[in-house]
């Protein structure tokens, strides 16, 4: 995952090498990274990809979550489920369109539950790890 977010290797050298591996935190990373790249043609990252602070963040907490032994304890997966296109509303006369109400209490209950289970902000991990403040004695 360094190498290919480095641009030493291409996406599909990254999907090669990716472990096949039943483990949650493992399948969880790999769902959040593939929407990181073209799956449909080969390529490597550049530095606008890492320009993203948020996303280049979440790579370098990903990479470290990988090196411990610490368990995935998120109730989903990294991606919330979203709504349909609105053209697929059209396409299908407003059927779809019926279905949003549960999708938006699908979406309701995913953000609920990941908040409930810890700090968003830290995924993969459940918490940031606490930065050591040096109070000075006065």
């Amino acid at each position: 995952m360094d190498a290919f977010w480095k641009g030493e290797i291409t996406n599909f050298q990254l999907e090669e090498r990716w472990p096949g591996s039943h483990d949650k935190g493992v399948r969880a990373i790999e769902e959040w990274l593939w929407t990181q790249y073209d799956d449909l043609r080969e390529h490597r990252v550049g530095p606008a990809n890492r320009a993203d602070l948020a996303t280049s963040e979440c790579v370098s907490r990903c990479i470290e979550f990988l090196r411990t032994d610490e368990p995935y304890d998120w109730p989903h997966g990294p991606l919330n489920p979203t709504p349909e296109p609105a053209w697929l509303v059209y396409a299908t006369f407003g059927i779809v369109g019926i279905l949003n109400h549960h999708v938006r209490r699908k979406q309701q209950q995913y953000w609920q539950d990941m908040k409930a289970h810890g700090d968003t902000d830290a995924w993969p991990f459940r918490r940031l790890p606490r930065k050591d403040v040096t109070t000075a004695s006065a």
